[in-house]
């Protein structure tokens, strides 16, 4: 958790909806990289394309939250702001193993729960092509999602993840990525109980 008493940043955070999927049009730009790697993928004008919006926009966090990483938060169509803090940053380095998961367990993989799923990813990849950066999808319809199709997912991981033979997320400590994975999933379920669909955005 981040220390209440650290100073939040004044700036506006750049917020971007994700779906994890790697679209490579000449230069490879991957937010999804090592914390090392990524850094270095920014400063070098590199990062991957992802569908996901781009958006200027102050943090919906509480500001003693914010975090200098990006991190996958859940976006609830009632406008309801979630209490989660930086369990999201470690969620998204992990996203890709954390997909495998799924899929290999017949669930629906955490990137499709993205704000724009639906858009093809040849589209995306035209119009990074054309904007020679991040595409702005801001213009296309928001799809939203059923939170008890992504508890289903999240339960399946959690299950890998304490197995007697956990599955390594890669890099990420097992039990940390569990209480984070496990906040994110009782922020769902809760949003499940009020019948209110969300979608996974990340912010930067």
């Amino acid at each position: 958790m981040v220390d209440p008493s650290l100073s939040a940043p004044s700036h506006e955070c750049r917020a971007i909806s994700v779906p994890l999927t790697q679209v490579r049009v000449g230069i490879s730009r991957s937010l999804t990289d090592p914390p090392s790697r990524r850094s270095a993928a920014i400063e070098a004008r590199t990062a991957q394309i992802p569908k996901l919006t781009v958006e200027p926009r102050v943090s919906t966090l509480p500001l003693h939250c914010i975090v200098m990483s990006a991190a996958v938060w859940p976006v609830f169509e009632d406008g309801y702001k979630h209490s989660l803090c930086d369990e999201g940053a470690p969620v998204l380095r992990a996203y890709q193993d954390l997909d495998a998961i799924a899929t290999a367990a017949g669930r629906i993989p955490l990137s499709a729960f993205d704000e724009h799923a639906d858009v093809p990813d040849d589209v995306i990849a035209q119009l990074a092509e054309e904007a020679q950066d991040i595409p702005d999808l801001s213009g296309f319809p928001v799809v939203w999602h059923d939170p008890a199709d992504a508890v289903a997912t999240l339960d399946v991981i959690l299950s890998a993840l304490d197995s007697p033979k956990p599955v390594r997320p890669g890099p990420e400590n097992p039990e940390y990525l569990a209480s984070c994975l496990d906040a994110i999933r009782q922020t769902l379920q809760q949003a499940a109980t009020r019948k209110i669909r969300f979608n996974f955005t990340v912010v930067a």
